[in-house]
């Protein structure tokens, strides 16, 4: 079964800025300043949305948006 890919109020928050902000690639601490969580419940949030498909890594301080559309990272970077 696929994960759910439903948004959240804080999950839409966080996406919507950082669209807003033009930033797909983004850190722990752009989610930090949005959502206003500490450090380690952003860590923990961002894991929720990599479990979720929403996100993925680019290396390991950096994330990218997966659009709803693509469904997956490898459909984003045109490997799939």
């Amino acid at each position: 079964m696929a994960a759910s890919r439903t948004l959240g109020k804080t999950s839409a928050k966080l996406i919507s800025s950082l669209y807003d902000q033009n930033k797909l690639i983004f850190t722990i601490k752009d989610v930090s300043t949005i959502t206003g969580l500490d450090y380690f419940s952003a860590g923990r949030f961002i894991s929720e949305l990599k479990k979720r498909k929403i996100i993925s890594t680019l290396k390991k301080v950096k994330n990218i948006i997966i659009p709803q559309e693509l469904e997956t990272i490898d459909n984003l970077l045109g490997i799939g």
